[in-house]
């Protein structure tokens, strides 16, 4: 768990408040640790992830994946402060759209409660581990 840079999490319907419980993990490490983990959100509502990125102060990405080209492209990003912004909220409805987000944000590791959204997701992304945020948890403690 030592090399860990990039964490991903994917919540599951109205699950944001799990995204606090995570943050306090990592700050946790974070305070220990030279090397900084990143927290980013991946939503697959458009909508709902950016208002829960404006409520929790997040930055909030938004991204298009052309399904043509295969490219993902980022319109904009927008901070809604400046404490927070280091977490960052994307919303992809795609599955081939949220891998290039794991991708490009070069995430080590994947949290959820829901593996079923992860059905897709195998070597794409450098390690991909499905750990519910019980098991997370307990990798820190």
């Amino acid at each position: 768990m030592k090399d860990l840079k990039r964490i991903a999490y994917f919540p599951s319907t109205d699950s944001f408040y799990v995204v606090e419980e995570i943050i306090k993990i990592i700050e946790k490490k974070n305070e220990t640790d030279n090397d900084r983990l990143r927290l980013i959100i991946l939503g697959n509502n458009r909508i709902s992830t950016q208002i829960a990125a404006r409520l929790n102060g997040f930055s909030f990405v938004d991204s298009e994946y052309n399904e043509k080209d295969h490219e993902l492209r980022i319109r904009s990003k927008i901070s809604y402060s400046n404490k927070r912004s280091q977490y960052v909220c994307y919303a992809e409805c795609s599955e081939e759209g949220q891998k290039k987000i794991l991708e490009s944000e070069q995430v080590d590791l994947i949290i959820t409660s829901y593996p079923q959204r992860l059905k897709g997701f195998p070597q794409e992304v450098k390690t991909v581990k499905v750990f519910t945020k019980e098991v997370f948890e307990k990798q820190f403690y």
